[in-house]
């Protein structure tokens, strides 16, 4: 079983990026996924005055939760499954 991932430039996916596969076990599959995530999650910096503040395009929480049920659910019985 892999996990693939496609990241895309915009909303509406007409603008592909980059893409990657992860193997092994579902525990490395998840950590490597989460760490890729993490590089392709955009961070959209504001500063007013003296203050900065740091915005993600999706918050990191979210993904993880996303990669995880993804990965639950899968059909395992089924010897191509890939997410």
């Amino acid at each position: 079983h892999t996990t693939k991932i496609a990241v895309f430039n915009d909303e509406f996916c007409t603008e592909f990026r980059d893409s990657k596969e992860f193997d092994g076990s579902v525990f490395k599959q998840f950590e490597d996924s989460v760490n890729y995530l993490a590089l392709c999650n955009k961070t959209v910096s504001t500063i007013k005055g003296v203050i900065r503040t740091d915005k993600k395009d999706y918050p990191e929480e979210a993904l993880r939760e996303a990669l995880l049920n993804a990965l639950v659910h899968r059909d395992y019985g089924f010897s191509g499954s890939i997410i």
